[in-house]
């Protein structure tokens, strides 16, 4: 998807692509420039490509949230994405990465046999909760 910017601030799509994947670009295209009229009903993967264009923008994420229609918890999340540099989180039902402790529940909830990776990733979470009070590691500085 092309997208621009006006000299008067609006955003604009390139209408020869108005969807990426199920994502309605002229839906968005409509909540970004705050258009009047009523607020399209956005999915969730819309109203996180458009509070992710609006944050890069610079739009505060209480405007972005109202905006979105989402909690701005939500928004502050996908905020401190975009600072961070990261891909996106996983989204619920995809698998876990082989390696994790998420990996090695999802092993047991399915009833295989974990592999070393997740066995040794379990363990390692273990010991930080145990000797920390968290499972989570130390991000580095």
């Amino acid at each position: 998807m092309t997208a621009a910017t006006s000299p008067t601030g609006r955003y604009y799509v390139d209408t020869t692509d108005t969807t990426i994947g199920d994502i309605d670009c002229i839906a968005v295209e409509r909540v970004i420039n705050g258009d009047r009229g009523p607020r399209p009903e956005l999915t969730a993967e819309e109203a996180e490509f458009a509070a992710r264009h609006m944050l890069a923008r610079g739009i505060g994420a209480v405007v972005v949230a109202a905006a979105v229609g989402v909690p701005e918890r939500t928004v502050a999340g996908w905020r401190d994405e975009l600072d961070a540099g990261s891909q996106p989180r996983r989204r619920r039902g995809e698998p876990a990465p082989c390696g994790t402790q998420a990996a090695y529940r999802q092993h047991l909830r399915r009833g295989e046999t974990p592999d070393d990776a997740c066995r040794g990733a379990n363990a390692a979470a273990d010991r930080r909760l145990r000797t920390t009070g968290t499972s989570r590691a130390k991000e580095p500085a």
